[in-house]
Order: structure tokens, then sequence, then C-alpha cells
């Protein structure tokens, strides 16, 4: 895994956003709109790609063109195919014709798909405490693993251990190069060799058991999610999406949804329709895994990121708080439950 520093967009750039949003909108670009203005913390809202919202003829379609310094833990290619798929199966947004082809998806960095406006929200953490929100995204992510893919293996088979593994190795190589000019601003918790104990002790777990493999959304973020007055959801941002434990995702939907855990038992009662205390116990620890990988992401970020007025310090820190605080609780007898 290797990671540099990258330069400030072109103005060739902006060029090409006008001239992708124009072919997908069928002609010139009345007027072109920033949605949002980026933010790393509290919420980590268009820090992967820059958001543009292009307007003709009284359509709006919505271009994500992704920075190259997320080249270390985004591929563009996967994201494409995955979001082509969520199109298809309308648990996404529509993708223009031009892009909703998943095998005609694979070779470019931007994306465009519908702006999903006037009768669409942003969901917050206030609509997971209703049991019909939670159920419809549970639904919509449960059809992401078991649908069928035009060609499943286009997206990789992850370990999601190995990668945050590879994350912490490279935050400590960093953190204890003395010729680095970064190491000065870089955010490095000092409990991280006690975390990758935990990690390893879980991959050692995890991978004597069986898994079912499948492709799975890997987003934790509410805000990811639009919202439909009738209540109809649409999942947004396959960035992360891989062929990978179907837990995972589950893990990570307790642990947005669901401030303690006699919520988070009832919610993935809720997703499976029983209750298994070593199977809980699996989800619980990508769980952990997940605030881990996205701390380190946002370590790294601090130290190498141009835009230096976005706050990945801050997010890195409250990512890893959420984690260590979970940590607290045994896990070492936790890891001797997980089935």
């Amino acid at each position: 895994m290797t990671l540099e520093k990258s330069t400030s967009r072109t103005n060739n750039h902006e060029y090409m956003t006008m001239q992708w949003l124009s072919d997908a909108l069928g002609g010139p670009v009345e007027q072109v709109t920033r949605p949002f203005q980026p933010c790393a913390s509290p919420g980590w809202r268009g820090v992967d790609a820059d958001i543009w919202v292009g307007e003709r003829a009284g359509r709006s379609l919505l271009l994500k063109s992704w920075h190259p310094e997320t080249s270390f833990y985004i591929e563009p290619s996967n994201s494409r195919v995955a979001a082509a798929h969520a199109s298809q199966w309308g648990i996404g947004p529509k993708l223009p014709s031009m892009y909703e082809h998943p095998c005609d998806s694979s070779s470019v960095d931007h994306l465009v798909m519908e702006y999903l406006e006037k009768d669409w929200r942003v969901a917050g953490l206030q609509d997971m405490a209703s049991e019909t929100f939670r159920a419809a995204v549970i639904a919509a992510k449960r059809h992401f693993h078991h649908a069928r893919w035009e060609q499943q293996s286009v997206l990789p088979r992850i370990d999601p251990f190995e990668e945050v593994i590879g994350l912490a190795t490279l935050l400590s190589h960093i953190h204890a190069s003395s010729k680095s000019p970064d190491k000065a601003g870089i955010y490095y918790p000092v409990q991280l060799p006690e975390w990758m104990t935990f990690v390893k002790s879980a991959q050692h777990v995890i991978h004597s058991l069986s898994r079912d493999v499948c492709p799975v959304h890997r987003e934790s973020d509410v805000s990811n999610i639009m919202v439909h007055l009738t209540g109809h959801i649409r999942l947004l941002d396959y960035d992360s999406a891989a062929r990978s434990d179907r837990f995972e995702d589950i893990g990570l939907f307790l642990f947005e949804a669901f401030e303690h855990e006699d919520g988070a038992r009832e919610g993935f009662e809720q997703w499976l329709g029983y209750f298994d205390e070593g199977e809980y116990q699996r989800a619980w620890l990508y769980g952990v895994l997940d605030n881990l990988r996205w701390g380190l992401i946002a370590s790294l970020r601090s130290a190498y990121s141009p835009r230096s007025s976005l706050e990945f310090a801050k997010y890195a820190g409250w990512r890893f708080f959420r984690a260590h605080q979970a940590l607290q609780a045994s896990w070492q007898q936790r890891l001797l439950c997980v089935r």
C-alpha cells in the first residue's frame, strides 16, 4: 500500500466536469452548483470526491469525481460497478443510460447519477429510531447481498482485517520516520499497537470459521441514505463495496443505529429474524474494525491531503474513541463466543 501527496485540482478538471455533465444531460449545462461544502468532521461528507450538480431544461444530475489522494482506499471502478447494479435494482440513485451498464462502468474516475431533491432528504440518526426506517435499510442491504450480479467477480474479495493492518502499518511507518516532513501533523494514537492485537486476534478467529462471502455495501454513515416522503430509501456511496462476510454490513449497521448494546441486540434480531450470541459477536467485531479503518484513513489524510482546512484529525479522533470505548468491554471474551 502506497500513499502519495496529491496536488489541488486544475482548471482542466473543471472543464471536464462541465463536459461530463453536458454529455449526460444531452446538451450544454445551464447551471452548475455544489450542493454542499466538504466537511470531514463531525461527518465525513463530500471529502472523497468533488460533488457537482448540473441542470439543463429542468433536469438535474449529480456528478461525483474522486480525488486522486483517495487511491489508497478507493477504487472508482468498483464503486461504479456497485452503483450501476444498485441503480438497476432500485436501491440506489438512477444512472443516466451511458453509465447504467456495469460492464461499461469500470474505467473512469467519475460517476453521474440522478440528483435526489424535492421530496427527498438526507437521513439522520433520528431516523434510526424508527423500526420502519431500519426495516427499509435492512431490506435494501440484504438485496445488495443476494441479488443476481452480472459479474459478481468484478467486485474484489477483500479481507477487512488485512486492510486495517495495512493502513496501520503505513501510519506507523510514517510516524516512526524522522525524515517524514508530515510527522508533526499526523494523528497517531498511542493505543494503536493494542488495537492491532485485537485486529489480528479477530482475524484469526474469523479465518478459522466458514464465511458466507457475498457483495456487501460496507458503508455505515446514515447520511449516505436518502429518504423519500413516502418512506422509500436509496443507498448512496458504494466506494467501499466488495465481496466479504455479510456480517460486516450487519455490524456496521448496528454500530451506527444503536448507542447501547440492548438496542443493537434487538437490531440484530430485526435483521436476521432470530438472535444468536455467536453471530452477534461476529457482527460486533466488524463494527469495531470499521471505526479503526476510518480512523486510520482520516489519520493518513491529515498528513497528506492538500485540503488542510478539513478536520481529518478530529474525525480520526472520534472514530478511534468509538473503537476504544467498544474494546473496553472484554473483547477477549467476546472473541471466544464468535461463530
